[in-house]
């Protein structure tokens, strides 16, 4: 696979890239378990993205697998999973951890969330999320 851009995200924060129709990313766990979730929103649309509700009535499935495409809320193939050597599951069933979801869970203090980051992401490149979809959580481990 041709790597044209490498960025390496430390556990809680995070980063964005642009990929263009037949480019690839991948997507690797170098320290320990932790989950990396996943956005995709069209380029010239943020009101069209990844939608783990619809990937998941398209496929049929819970759990996306090789050769499986990635719907939008559009039910347009966005993405596909063309290579998986991860020892765990992914998940589509989970939200996003938010400051609420650590306030329930009784965290003190501030604690980084992936809601959070996806909106510093997306003001980082001037574009607005107009809805919080729920990720494609990577190396989710099962329940």
């Amino acid at each position: 696979m041709n790597v044209k851009e490498e960025i390496r995200i430390e556990g809680s924060d995070w980063g964005h890239m642009k990929v263009a129709k037949g480019e690839h990313i991948r997507i690797t766990a170098i320290e320990g378990p932790q989950v990396a979730d996943l956005w995709a929103f069209a380029q010239d649309d943020t009101n069209i993205f990844l939608s783990a509700k619809h990937t998941r009535s398209t496929l049929e499935k819970l759990m996306p697998a090789v050769g499986d495409a990635l719907y939008s809320n559009r039910r347009e193939a966005m993405l596909t999973v063309v290579e998986d050597t991860s020892p765990g599951t992914h998940d589509m069933l989970m939200s996003a951890c938010d400051p609420r979801r650590y306030e329930i869970l009784g965290h003190e203090g501030y604690h980084k969330s992936c809601a959070e980051n996806l909106c510093r992401a997306m003001d980082d490149i001037g574009a607005t999320a107009h809805e919080l979809p729920s990720p494609f959580n990577t190396f989710q481990l099962a329940f």
